[in-house]
Parts: C-alpha cells; structure tokens; sequence
C-alpha cells in the first residue's frame, strides 16, 4: 500500500475554525504547513497523539499579528454604508431641488412656527408654576343663580382675619386691593423725597404684609417677613428701583403719592418683577396694615374690593376644607345679611356659596371668573399648540406625499441596490437616513428662522419670551426632536419603497402610476391637508369679523377725538380753573371732570343699589358708581332719554343722579324720575342715559349711576379740530401753567378703548399668520404634487395633444382630482369650523350672529389657492411641444 493511501487526513474541524479569525492572506499558507506536519508527526507517532499535535499547532496560529480586526471591519462596514447612504441624500436633494426645496422649505416653516408656538405655551404654562407645591388658594364667591351664573374673587376686607382666627386648618391668610380708583390703587403722581419732578405710574395696589411669604416675593432689598409691617410703608418692583434709585438700596428712603406730604410713604423693600405671576401688573404695593378707607372698613361684611388668599397647612385635605366653605358663607354672610334686614336671605342660601382656586391655577383659568384683571386662557394655550402640531404634520405628510411622490424617479436606483445584494433592510435604512438628514438640514433652517423671528414674535403676542440656546435640555430636545420627526416623517416612505420589485423595475414591467393604495394614502393625507387649512382660514376671518364688528360697534359713546388728562386729582379745587382754562381754548368744545370713563385704566368699584325703603324687600342690585361734573354726559357723547342732568349749581342736587337703563330695569322702576335708590346713603333719580358700554364686550352692560363732583382723578376734553398735534401743544401749554413740575399725562380715548381688547387683537393677529403659513406649508405640498402628477403622467398628456386635445382639456383633466380633494376637505371642516366658531363667540355678550359668509369666502379662496397652485404646473404641461414628450418617453 503506498504512503498516500496509509495516511489518514486531519480533522477538519481546527482549520474550519481558523478560518473564521486569521486573515484571508495567510490561512492557504498556514493550512498547508499543518497538513504537512501533521503527515510527519503520523510517521513517528501515533494517530492520536498526531491528531493532538496538529490541533494544538493549529491553535497556536491564533496570534494577534494573523487574527482579523473582527470589532474594527464591522464599525468600517457600517460607517461606509452610513457614509454612502448619506452622500446618496445629499446628491439626491441636488439632483431633485425642487422636491428637496418643497421638502425642505415645509419643514423649516413647520418646525419655526412650532417653535415659537412650544415656546408661548410654555411662557403661558409657567406662569405661577413656582407656586404649585404651596397649598395656597384665594376664595371665590361661586353664583349658580339664574340671572347671574359665575364667580368672583372680590370679598370683603374681614374675611380674611376671620378665617385664620377661626379655622385652625388656615396656617396663613392674606389680601390683595388692585381695583383701580380705590384709595390710591392704580395710577399715581410718584416722587422720592429727594427729587423735584413728580412723575405719573400706574402699576399700584394694596398687600397685606403676610402675602409676601405666601406668594414667595422674591427680594432684593429688604426682607419679605417685615417689608409691610410698618403703617405707610411700600415695596416696589426691581425695575422701578433701578429708575428711581439707580445702584442704592432704597429701603428706608420716603415717598411722596400724589404730592401727599401729610402722608409720606417709606420703602420697605425692593422684590424681583412679578411677570411669571397672575400679579405683574402691579408694580408698586401699599401696605394694609393700619389702613382703613374708612372709619369702620375693616371690619365690615358690606364691601367686597379685596382678594383674599389662605394658605392651608400641610397635611390637611384642601378638599375637606373647601366642603366647610359653604358653612363659612352660612356664618358669615347670610348672618350679616340677616342683621342688614334682606329680605332674599333663601336665595342666597340657595344659590351662594365659596370656593376655592389654587393660585397656580388663577392666571389660565379664570375665564368663567368675574375678575377687574386681564389673564390667559388654557384653551386658547390648548388651541396654539394643537396648531403648532397642525402645522409639524402638514410639514411631515408634505415630506410623506412627496417621496411616495418621487418613487417613480428613485425605483431604478432601488432595484439596482437590490440586484446587488442590498436587501429591503438596507433600503429601509438609506431612506431613513434620507429622512433624517432632510430633518436635521430643515428642523437647523426653522431653528434659525425663529430665533429671527424672536423679537417680532415678542412684539406680536406682548410676551418676553428668549430663545433658550443656554439651556442645555433644549440641544437635547432638538436632538430627540429630529429623530423622532425623522422616523416619522421617513417611516412610510421606507416601508414603501423597500417593496419595490427589483425584476419588476429593471425589466421595465413596473408601473407607476398614481393609483392603488400608496395614491388613496396621498389622497388621504391631501384632504387632511385642507381641512387643516380650511379650520385655519375660517378661525382667521371669524376672529377678524369679530374683532372688527366690536371696534366698529356703536357703544353708546363717542370716543373720537376725546383727549383724557390724567393725574389732577392733587390740584383739589383748582381742577375747575384748569377745566375753565381748556374750555378758552378755540379748538376745546366741551370738557368735563370725572374720576371714570368707558376704558380701561380708570375707576371702578363694587356697589349694591336698593330702591329706598325696601331693603329689606328686593334683592339688591350690583352695579358702578361713578363721579362726575354737570358736562360729562355732552363730553363723553352719552344720549339722554330721559330727565335731565344733574347741576353742580343747583344746591337741591346735591344727592342728583343719573342712571343707565340697565339700573331702571334690574331695580324694576317704571317711572325713574324722582324715584330713590341707596347704597350708603338715598339717591334721587333725575335722569336716564341709554345703556352704553363701559366694559369689555364678552359682558352684558350691568347697571351704573353717576353721581355730582368738583374734584376728581382726571379731565376728559372734546376737540373741534383735525390739527391735533397743534391741540395737544396748546393744552400742554395750559397744563404747564398749573403744574410746571408734573410732566402732563394724555390719552385719546379711542386709543385706550383699544388697549381694553388688545388681547383679542394679538389673538387675531397671530391666527391671521399661523393661518397664512398653515396655507404655505399646505401649497407647497399640493405644488409638489402637481409637478409629480404632470411628470407621471406626461406621456398620456403629449399623446392627447397630438391627438387634438385642447388647453383647457388638458388642464381640466390635470386639476379636476385636486379640486375634488379640496371639495371633499370642505364638507369635512365646514361643519368642525363652524362648531368651534359658535362656541367661542359664545363667550362674548355682543358678537356676530351670521357667519356662513365666512365659510363662503374661506372655501373660495382655498379652492382657487389650489387650482393656482395645480394649475400652474398644468398649464406648463399643457403648452409643452409634444415631440419633447415623446422624444424623453
């Protein structure tokens, strides 16, 4: 037998293993070595020891300088896929602009608006968040009766010490005073004692000293447990310190309010500004200790002015404590009421109660509460980022429509990789990767975008929102942002696309065109698109109608041409000869003193009306009570319908008053003239003016008097001429003779009417931009479309011209898909439009009662927005030489 069929072969198994960690290069080399020692050591020893030999030598070649860089082969493999699959992204948005721009410019809009939006929202949900774990609430007087349902934060000034003597679960209890016109609340003459010019501000209100600590002022000079201890002492915001007292600690130092030297006030702190509370604006706080308004006011049940806060103590259920309220209001207030002789004592046991709301909750969620202050609202929070989130997903499904688009324009590629070896995985993962990188480029395009559109955006809403780029949580947002809207966005085009079948394409038997599930998707995500768009467009024109229908309603005043003069309350009686001296003027045709005017900034007050003699009868009547002199109803452009207006010369009207028909009506008087009513005192009627408004309208007119004065807190002046610079230069001149060192204070009436609904208008505003951007986002989606339908369907379109169709054949067949989506999108956000609409003119007394106008105009305007934009790829399509269509088929 010879050698080579003696011998046995190694095992098989030591080498198979070799191969999989020794370098290509050397294992044929090394394998052949093996084999040959193996054949030796089988001549000198036996087979097994042999085959021992053999494997142990064939281990010992697992060396590192022969071993594969297995850990390092595998990072290069996928680094070079990533590195591919991304230069493929790039070279695609080169090569398909327009798709990339549309794609590209969507998603930058979507992500800046959503921005900015995120960014409000936020700002509007941590107003009073510093507040959240205190169990500090204010008390509600809570109505259920049928002519007044709602509630209202004004209490009495007693309350307050009542409820911490006797409830021992109150650990603190506290009040604010912020009604304008009461005691020196809201606008004052301010001068430190060491200064010369007075000069006027109007963020002032009461505290008492225990609000500091329940609220968390924060303080820079001064301490928060003492600052309003001392009787005439006053704290003010950082920015007015640093206006007044610029660089000094200020504590200590004297003020004079309204050029009041008998009653000199002094600072006793300084705190950090309030405007992430439901109490910036207030920028000056009087003390209440040791304050009354008048001899007895502080331990009266009759006057409700004040916002009374409690802070429970820990471990009590505020729940358990809010269910005694009502017997609080049984002890309190039914007992006073009783002891006043009212007679509606069941009704109000019926109807009235207390209740509670946290203080986090005052500033988004007081709009069922009848409050004198202008707060947020969570629903309309609620409503921006619904459309922020609108928009981000007219943004994602333009990206989704257009890739699933583009699909026709990318399938050789894809079957391509796929003949190669590439599987659905790999081509799932480059148009992921495709989606993340088109993400990235657009969500780094928005963020810009917003951060320009900061101060303008500021400006819009009245907000001091910063951009937060040093906030480390905010890179890792965007970070998770961009993958998740990444994934999003490019999840159903990789799933799509990955399906495409490789024989199908390469062979030239796939086709594409436009039908099936991926176009009913499209479809779909189109329809979805204009809804969106429509809702928009309808909100837009309804608030606007709204808002335009309150600006241009007649109130029931002129407030044209009329100049307020703010701030003559220190000339005492001398206001009459500064009013006698405006009337010389040539261009001042009436003037009148009052301390109250039909907008905001001026005087109110809460009062309750009886007709004399039957207190004990009728229920009273909530109502204004304003001062004014005998030229105020002519002034102001009120209409009498009744009576006369009461004489500053006549000695018998002294207790004269006039009355809005709201007041004659709720108090039941059939015949008013001459008729009595009383609040702390009898008032004789003698004329009726016609109700006008002199609150905001989301709120009926309720009842108001006016009654005589001299002296009081402005002067309201009527001009005859158009040269109003030259006007207010000459009254300037008049006031300079009376007070040279008091800068004058003017405002036109209109113009404070309009600060009364600048929440509304910046409403409007920014619903009109969302509106117009929502419609961008939207077009450019459609427009990409358009170019698609026309390139998919370009050879059907040359071989219909060559055959004799028409323009307008053409570019009805083009249009007419579109414009049944936009139709359909209508049916479906007509009715949702019109839902939302109602329920929000609901919340306004006086409003636009028809408004399918609204729907008419907003359907018509997106329908030919959408055949614009489809119409003008179509008419390119349309007009094209068909030899080129048929040369590029």
């Amino acid at each position: 037998m010879s050698q080579s069929n003696s011998m046995i072969n190694p095992p098989k198994w030591p080498i198979k293993m070799l191969s999989k960690f020794v370098k290509r290069e050397y294992l044929e080399e090394i394998e052949g070595d093996m084999i040959e020692e193996f054949y030796c050591h089988q001549e000198k020893f036996s087979i097994r020891r042999a085959r021992y030999l053999y494997t142990r030598e064939v281990l010992k070649m697992l060396r590192p300088n022969l071993i594969k860089n297995l850990i390092k082969t595998q990072k290069l493999n996928f680094m070079g896929t990533f590195s591919n699959y991304t230069k493929v992204a790039f070279r695609n948005i080169r090569k398909h602009r327009t798709y990339s721009a549309i794609k590209i410019g969507g998603f930058s809009i979507g992500v800046a608006i959503s921005l900015l939006i995120c960014l409000f929202v936020i700002d509007e949900l941590n107003m009073d968040k510093g507040l959240s774990d205190k169990s500090v609430y204010r008390i509600l007087r809570v109505s259920t009766h049928p002519e007044f349902v709602g509630k209202s934060p004004s209490m009495p000034p007693v309350l307050a010490s009542v409820l911490k003597e006797d409830y021992p679960e109150i650990k603190e209890s506290g009040r604010v005073l912020i009604f304008d016109g009461f005691g020196d609340a809201g606008g004052n003459l301010f001068r430190p004692e060491n200064k010369e010019t007075t000069v006027f501000e109007e963020r002032f209100g009461y505290a008492d000293p225990s609000i500091l600590e329940m609220l968390e002022f924060e303080m820079v000079y001064g301490n928060a447990y003492s600052a309003l201890d001392e009787p005439q002492s006053l704290i003010l915001s950082e920015s007015k310190a640093e206006k007044y007292f610029p660089g000094i600690d200020p504590v200590g130092k004297i003020v004079y309010i309204n050029e009041n030297k008998e009653r000199p006030y002094v600072i006793g702190g300084v705190y950090k500004g309030l405007e992430d509370t439901h109490l910036s604006h207030v920028d000056f706080f009087f003390t209440l200790s040791g304050y009354e308004f008048w001899d007895g006011e502080q331990t009266d049940w009759c006057c409700s002015n004040y916002v009374t806060y409690v802070q429970i103590k820990d471990g009590i259920n505020p729940s358990t404590f809010e269910a005694k309220l009502k017997d609080i209001y049984e002890r309190y207030f039914i007992s006073y009421f009783i002891a006043r002789g009212d007679n509606d004592i069941e009704d109000e046991r019926k109807y009235m109660t207390l209740g509670m709301q946290h203080v986090s909750d005052i500033y988004l969620h007081s709009t069922d509460i009848y409050d004198f202050q202008s707060y947020g609202d969570i629903k309309m929070v609620g409503a921006f980022a619904a459309i922020a989130i609108f928009i981000l997903l007219l943004a994602c499904m333009n990206f989704v429509n257009l890739t699933t688009a583009n699909s026709a324009q990318r399938s050789k590629e894809i079957g391509l990789r796929k003949a190669v070896g590439s599987g659905r995985r790999g081509v799932m993962i480059q148009f992921m990767i495709e989606a993340l990188v088109l993400t990235a480029v657009s969500i780094l395009i928005g963020t810009v975008l917003a951060f320009i559109s900061i101060p303008f955006f500021n400006a819009v809403t009245d907000k001091q929102i910063t951009f937060p780029y040093a906030e480390p949580l905010f890179y890792v947002s965007i970070v998770l942002f961009t993958v998740f809207i990444g994934f999003l966005s490019g999840a159903y085009p990789a799933l799509y696309l990955s399906r495409i079948n490789t024989i199908a394409v390469l062979g030239g038997h796939m086709k594409l065109t436009g039908k099936g599930k991926n176009s009913f998707l499209r479809s779909g995500l189109v329809i979805f698109q204009f809804m969106i768009s429509m809702l928009l467009i309808a909100g837009a024109f309804i608030v606007y109608q709204q808002m335009s229908f309150i600006l241009n309603k007649d109130l029931g005043y002129e407030k044209e041409q009329a100049v307020m003069i703010q701030g003559v309350g220190p000339m005492g009686e001398g206001v009459k000869a500064f009013k006698e001296a405006l009337l010389s003027l040539p261009d001042v045709s009436y003037a009148t003193i009052s301390n109250s005017l039909p907008v905001d900034g001026t005087h109110r007050n809460g009062n309750t009306f009886h007709i004399s003699g039957r207190e004990d009868v009728d229920r009273g009547v909530p109502g204004q009570f304003w001062r004014a002199d005998e030229d105020y109803l002519v002034t102001v452009g009120l209409h009498l319908i009744e009576g006369r207006m009461f004489s500053n010369h006549m000695a018998s009207d002294s207790n004269a008053i006039v009355v809005n028909q709201a007041m004659v009506k709720q108090l039941g008087l059939e015949d008013p003239i001459n008729k009595k009513i009383r609040n702390w005192r009898d008032w004789r009627i003698v004329g009726v003016v016609e109700d006008f408004n002199y609150d905001n309208l989301k709120q009926e007119i309720r009842p108001l008097l006016l009654a005589r004065t001299t002296t009081a807190d402005m002067i309201t002046v009527r001009l005859s001429t158009q040269n109003m610079s030259e006007s207010l230069a000459k009254i300037e001149a008049v006031w300079n003779e009376f007070n040279p060192s008091q800068t004058i204070r003017m405002d036109f009436l209109d113009q404070r009417f309009e600060v009364m609904y600048e929440d509304i208008q910046r409403t409007r505003t920014i619903f009109m931009v969302f509106a117009i951007f929502g419609l961008i986002v939207a077009c450019l989606g459609l427009f990409g479309l358009s170019v698609y339908t026309v390139a998919l369907r370009n050879k059907e379109m040359t071989i219909r011209k060559v055959l004799g169709a028409s323009v307008q054949s053409i570019l009805r067949l083009l249009t007419i898909d579109y414009l049944k989506l936009v139709l359909i999108s209508l049916v479906i956000a007509i009715p949702v439009a019109w839902y939302f609409a109602d329920e929000w003119l609901a919340g306004f007394s006086y409003r636009i009662n028809y408004f399918w106008d609204t729907f008419i105009y907003g359907g018509v305007l997106l329908i030919v927005i959408a055949l614009g934009v489809v119409s003008f790829q179509s008419l390119k399509a349309a007009f094209s030489n068909p030899s080129t269509g048929l040369r590029n088929e």
